[in-house]
């Protein structure tokens, strides 16, 4: 009797645990896995008024620290518009767990052209530097994880500027 009722309980609870599995909403079912393109070529800037040497290795290290990756429109889905290097991005990234949150929220990367209405064209070298080094924008508010600025906490003053 006892192999009989154990058998009778396992039956019993494989098929509540199906139709709750098949029953069960997907969290990611709105979300789209994207293919981003992880090198782009870094920008070509007019160099006339900087040194020849810093303009080159600015543009190294934007090669290196992958930043075109996200702040070029298109990369993200593995198009990068390169007449848009560095002028932010049009696809939004998902920056909570979407298997833990409702909605998680979305961040899109921004312009990082010298443009001065959407673009670091008004701010200083200063802010600049603290936001790649510490993750915190001109106006004074810490960034959310996804831009890896704690990877760039250690770059050098030289590098930063």
């Amino acid at each position: 009797m006892y192999k009989s009722w154990r058998r009778l309980f396992t039956g019993f609870t494989t098929l509540i645990l199906m139709g709750c599995a098949g029953n069960a909403s997907n969290p990611l079912a709105d979300y789209e896995q994207l293919e981003p393109v992880t090198t782009l070529q870094s920008p070509i800037a007019n160099a006339s008024a900087f040194d020849p040497v810093q303009v080159e290795h600015g543009r190294y290290l934007v090669g290196l620290l992958g930043c075109g990756s996200c702040h070029t429109d298109g990369a993200l889905i593995g198009e990068p518009n390169n007449q848009r290097l560095l002028a932010g991005s049009g696809t939004g990234i998902a920056y909570s767990n979407p298997l833990a949150v409702a909605n998680p929220g979305v961040v899109y990367p921004s312009n990082l052209t010298p443009d001065n209405e959407t673009g670091l064209g008004n701010w200083s070298l200063e802010q600049i530097v603290t936001m790649i080094r510490a993750g915190t924008d001109n106006h004074g508010v810490q960034t959310i994880p996804v831009m890896p600025w704690p990877a760039y906490a250690n770059i050098t003053g030289d590098d930063a500027t």
